[in-house]
């Protein structure tokens, strides 16, 4: 995520954790899915995304871990993802 921080997504649960890597403690947990998270994706230096098997695209601030913005009812596919831009 930069900023020495780190996300990880726990594949039997809905959540995110953020890490510092500095210190190795954990700063935030985010929750913003109803099912397992397939993905996490940096965008840029200010946002990352979150894909869930819930069809729940979230769209995260790197700053201050809060939701931006999501897509609900995301036709997923098992072919994967790329974020143009």
């Amino acid at each position: 995520l930069g900023n020495g921080y780190l996300a990880s997504a726990e594949q039997s649960f809905s959540r995110i954790q953020i890490w510092d890597l500095n210190d190795e403690s954990l700063k935030a947990t985010l929750r913003g899915h109803n099912n397992r998270i397939r993905l996490l994706e940096v965008l840029n230096q200010d946002y990352f995304l979150s894909v869930g098997e819930d069809n729940v695209i979230n769209v995260w601030d790197n700053n201050n871990f809060r939701l931006v913005s999501h897509i609900r009812n995301f036709v997923r596919s098992d072919f994967g993802m790329a974020v143009l831009g």
